[in-house]
């Protein structure tokens, strides 16, 4: 099986799914799509109870300002990840292995975000493949700066062929996966503990790479009033 298949999967562990430039209105996917994804995945997985080193309100703050936090990521060298604004809660996504995306906010409450969207990857060998991905996340707290998190992903590849193909090979793809959101979580841990211990440097890097005054004054009253 094509590695750059294989990754195509582990594009949905990046906690940016994506979707094509032209999105419906209701966020991403049609109502159907997204009925069709929960309700008959290729995958769906889930982790729980790990825990990432920020308060709930620090938490809100990053989901709210996703560009920040991929920029953040990729001063501290902790990963690749590029996150653009492409609109209102619409986003694009992409990497330096080649994995791209758009998605966009679906639902959005108090410590719950809930994300939907397309993400893809071209293989010389079966040209651009892509899947529909659901995505959401719920955290509450644990004790001070410290949140108890859950994620959970819905994929459907889009090509019935290779659908099917990884519905067979479900059982080793799904031990790939748990690998990798292992490896998501661990990269998320650095970044969390990185930010608490200089949250002043977090905030000169976002003044000197461009972020809006007024976002860089919410996090200084975020990261440095509790």
């Amino acid at each position: 099986m094509s590695r750059r298949f294989i990754n195509l999967l582990l594009l949905t562990l990046l906690l940016i799914p994506g979707t094509q430039p032209i999105l419906h209105a209701n966020g991403g996917l049609s109502t159907a799509e997204l009925d069709r994804v929960r309700r008959d995945p290729t995958f769906n997985k889930r982790m729980e109870g790990f825990s990432l080193f920020l308060s709930p309100e620090q938490m809100e703050y990053f989901l709210d300002n996703l560009p920040y936090a991929s920029l953040l990521l990729n001063e501290y060298g902790i990963h690749t990840l590029r996150i653009n604004a492409a609109g209102a809660d619409r986003f694009h996504a992409e990497d330096e292995s080649g994995l791209e995306g758009f998605f966009v906010l679906l639902k959005k409450r108090s410590s719950h975000r809930e994300y939907t969207g397309k993400g893809w990857i071209s293989s010389r060998v079966i040209s651009r493949i892509s899947a529909d991905v659901v995505a959401q996340i719920s955290f509450e707290e644990k004790a001070l700066k410290e949140i108890t998190s859950e994620l959970e992903f819905w994929v459907r590849v889009d090509s019935v062929l290779l659908d099917l193909l990884c519905r067979l090979f479900q059982p080793i793809l799904l031990q790939i996966l748990t690998r990798k959101f292992d490896h998501f979580v661990s990269v998320i841990q650095q970044f969390t503990e990185r930010i608490q211990e200089d949250p002043e440097t977090a905030a000169a890097i976002l003044l000197n790479r461009g972020a809006g005054g007024p976002d860089v004054e919410e996090f200084r009253r975020v990261f440095f009033t509790q």
